[in-house]
């Protein structure tokens, strides 16, 4: 009898997952992977895709019914060789694909084809405007009304440092007696529970077979909707978290002639280009970056290294503030009780080191990973818990399996924002492995989990890197390693559990240090004054 033979299109960073889904449903398969970016790109893996001839052609996407590049994927599954073909998602959600639907197919895609010349010649006119727009001397104080923009794709975010980082933020205002609203396609439960004004604004069809472009679609279609929005009542200020082909904020600031403040956390040409795939329309991305970054009133950067790059880059120093990210010192804090969570794990009696994160390619949790073995060695009533999920979590489990650490480590899985202090407070220890950028630029990130640790009263073991080892102080708020060392992670992992007094003295004073330099409100506070001080510096000029 012959084997029930699978093709299975999907992305690179979704291979672990789509054979793991693909597997289970059919467990006695013969499976052959496709990477869908590869087939567009690469000549002889499409005709060695449409050549197999198979039982059954699943594409495995993050969303099978409004993602990006469906209709392209669709094309790939209606032209295989195969007797049933399927779209399947990462909900679990399945959808049969008829070779009919190939009409609706390439019918979409040719209205992309059509429409990519416009929207790519109305993204360089806004590029180049941008720079150039002239806003008058907008006063912050004519209103506290502060429109909060978060334009990444997406639909929803339930954990992660930008969820803590713009749930916190909004705090701030209000805290600092602002009213914001918010506005962009992420559905936060984080920023539900502030009960501020919502929009949500979701991505249109329009465009989703050229991801890049689509950006610059929904720009323009939040610029409209948010136009109409505050027809006759503007908003003070407005605030932009930065993302990829996005010019929302920069025009309707202009549009009101109100202050333009621009979160900006890193080029995004740079972030696709080492940790992701690089960019078709590099150029244009870049372009648009830049327009943003002059058109903006006050730069808020979390760190010294992307002052820098800024600088290098042309833009004003005057403008560009370094403002570390912060926490909520009221949600994280040492007096919570984790032992329901400890005993909900299986872990009353352990001595627990903790992470948590979104398992991106700068967090280390590898070499966490990779550390276990000779910690456990040397101190066998240690156990690891790694909170959350992402990138390299394959790679992670990957190592504690070859390893044989599997009893001495428990993965939790994605929780959500709300149950992160819960989770903190079942650790004795908190681990922050990050790592170097891959090209040899400077560390240029401000982990929230960072503070969140501080916050909890723990003892941290981090990496001596770039702002990390700024605020932290060794053997005072924590202890320092070492980036990319397992061994010197190790050694030091060892040190604090061999010291109870030392990890208690640590916890403490970082507790102490957090709360006074690093909350929201103080964040928000940094924001005011020096967008009030360029203000007042460039009302000046004009008299």
């Amino acid at each position: 009898m012959s084997p029930f033979l699978i093709s299975c299109l999907t992305f690179s960073y979704l291979r672990p997952e789509a054979e793991q889904a693909v597997k289970t449903a059919y467990s006695d398969a013969e499976i052959s992977f496709f990477d869908i970016r590869k087939l567009v790109f690469d000549p002889q893996s499409l005709m060695r895709y449409f050549a197999l001839r198979t039982d059954c052609c699943i594409a495995y996407v993050p969303d099978a019914r409004s993602g990006d590049a469906l209709d392209a994927i669709g094309m790939l599954l209606v032209f295989s060789r195969a007797k049933e073909r399927f779209l399947l998602d990462t909900s679990g959600y399945k959808q049969k694909v008829m070779k009919t639907d190939g009409i609706r197919f390439v019918f979409n895609v040719f209205l992309d084809v059509v429409s990519m010349p416009v929207i790519f010649l109305l993204a360089r006119l806004r590029s180049l405007s941008l720079g150039t727009m002239k806003k008058g001397s907008p006063r912050l104080m004519k209103s506290h009304d502060v429109l909060y923009l978060r334009t990444d794709p997406g639909k929803e975010l339930r954990a992660g440092g930008s969820v803590a980082h713009t749930a916190g933020v909004i705090k701030g205002f209000i805290a600092s007696g602002y009213q914001p609203e918010y506005a962009g396609s992420i559905r936060m439960k984080a920023v539900e529970d502030t009960g501020i004004p919502i929009h949500y604004v979701d991505r249109r069809r329009w465009l989703r077979n050229i991801r890049e472009l689509s950006f610059v679609g929904y720009a323009e279609i939040l610029n409209s909707f948010l136009r109409q929005c505050h027809r006759g009542r503007h908003p003070g200020m407005i605030y932009q978290r930065y993302s990829m082909f996005n010019y929302t904020g920069a025009l309707l600031s202009g549009k009101f002639k109100v202050p333009f403040v621009l979160e900006y956390n890193g080029s995004d040409v740079w972030v696709a280009k080492n940790w992701g795939t690089p960019l078709i329309f590099e150029k244009l991305a870049d372009r648009i970056e830049i327009a943003n970054l002059k058109a903006a009133d006050i730069i808020v950067v979390v760190s010294k290294p992307l002052k820098d790059e800024l600088i290098n880059r042309g833009i004003d120093t005057d403008k560009i503030l370094v403002n570390p990210n912060g926490v909520d010192a009221e949600r994280y804090r040492p007096d919570i009780d984790g032992n329901r969570t400890r005993k909900k794990l299986g872990l009353e009696e352990r001595l627990v080191a903790g992470f948590i994160g979104t398992f991106g390619r700068w967090h280390g949790a590898e070499v966490l990973a990779a550390a276990v073995k000779d910690i456990v060695k040397a101190y066998g009533n240690l156990h690891f818990l790694f909170i959350g999920d992402g990138m390299t979590m394959p790679l992670v489990k990957e190592i504690i399996s070859s390893d044989n650490m599997e009893k001495h480590v428990t993965f939790t899985g994605l929780i959500p924002q709300n149950d992160a202090p819960e989770y903190l407070a079942a650790c004795d220890m908190l681990i922050s492995p990050h790592v170097r950028n891959p090209d040899g630029t400077p560390f240029f990130g401000s982990p929230t989990k960072l503070f969140e640790y501080m916050a909890m009263g723990k003892p941290i073991v981090a990496s001596n890197l770039d702002q990390i080892g700024e605020v932290l102080a060794h053997g005072k708020t924590a202890w320092l390693v070492t980036p990319g060392d397992a061994d010197d992670l190790s050694k030091g992992i060892i040190r604090l559990a061999e010291d109870k007094r030392l990890m208690a003295q640590l916890g403490r004073n970082a507790r102490e240090e957090v709360v006074v330099k690093y909350t929201w409100t103080e964040h928000v506070r940094k924001i005011v004054d020096a967008l009030e001080a360029i203000l007042d510096k460039r009302s000046k000029k004009l008299i």
